[in-house]
């Protein structure tokens, strides 16, 4: 009677193992629709060194609403965003120690989920020196 149940036992965490492994390998990013993954690299245009920003997409058709973001990683400078197909993009990119940029982008047309590579380079802005305050005070004489 011990060896049923230790068997049955075995069979359940077999059948457990085996549909968490299938579940793992069909767990993969999937759309339902084509779609292009845009993905790149942002980079200094004096030093060539990663930096971090803010990587916004708008329509070209309506530049006031965004249709996606992301934020550049600053030890790669990798960023990734998910577009539509055969559409006109501005890519604005923006960060505390850059100075801002637009590029217009097309999209190619697709039946399926592609990849475009894009990378940018921007000017970034010294830091300014840091600033001694000295407080001169005046005294009175009576």
């Amino acid at each position: 009677m011990k060896l049923l149940n230790i068997n049955r036992l075995l069979s359940v965490a077999l059948v457990a193992l085996g549909a968490t492994l299938m579940h793992v390998e069909t767990s993969q990013a999937q759309f339902s629709q084509a779609v292009v993954v845009m993905k790149g690299s942002v980079r200094s245009s004096e030093t060539g060194k990663p930096v971090s920003v803010k990587v916004s997409v708008r329509s070209a058709n309506d530049t006031a609403m965004e249709v996606t973001a992301s934020r550049s990683n600053s030890a790669s400078g990798n960023y990734l965003v998910v577009l539509k197909p055969s559409h006109k993009y501005w890519v604005h990119l923006e960060g505390d120690s850059v100075i801002a940029k637009d590029t217009l982008i097309e999209t190619p047309g697709t039946s399926q989920t592609i990849r475009l590579m894009y990378d940018f380079s921007v000017e970034t802005i010294e830091a300014p020196a840091s600033v001694t305050i000295q407080t001169v005070v005046n005294k009175r004489q009576d």
